[in-house]
């Protein structure tokens, strides 16, 4: 019975996280997201060090949709962008949460 339990609340993760990724999605902006990174409640440097890990395990075109809520991000991920050429296809904050979504680099 417990190992039910486990399963059931892992399939209702699963659901959650492409609800949130579905809910990200800009209609204006092409893009299929692979990855959700949640770094809300982190606080500088953790934030970019988790989308820098995250983006190493896409390849090439691939979309990073993003969560935080550390106002450094906004700066943070503006740079990283530009300085390792990244494409960031959508930035915007609603309420105390940024949301972010990076197209990863052939680089």
């Amino acid at each position: 019975m417990a190992l039910l339990v486990i399963d059931c609340r892992a399939i209702v993760l699963y659901y959650i996280q492409k609800l949130v990724i579905n809910a990200m999605k800009n209609p204006a902006i092409d893009a299929k997201i692979e990855h959700l990174e949640d770094t809300k409640g982190l606080i500088c440097p953790l934030p970019l060090l988790r989308v820098k890990r995250a983006l190493n395990q896409l390849n090439a075109g691939e979309v990073l949709a993003i969560e935080a809520t550390d106002e450094g991000s906004w700066l943070d991920f503006k740079v990283f962008c530009e300085t390792r050429g990244h494409e960031m296809l959508h930035s915007e904050q609603r309420d105390e949460v940024f949301y972010y979504q990076i197209k990863k680099s052939a680089n």
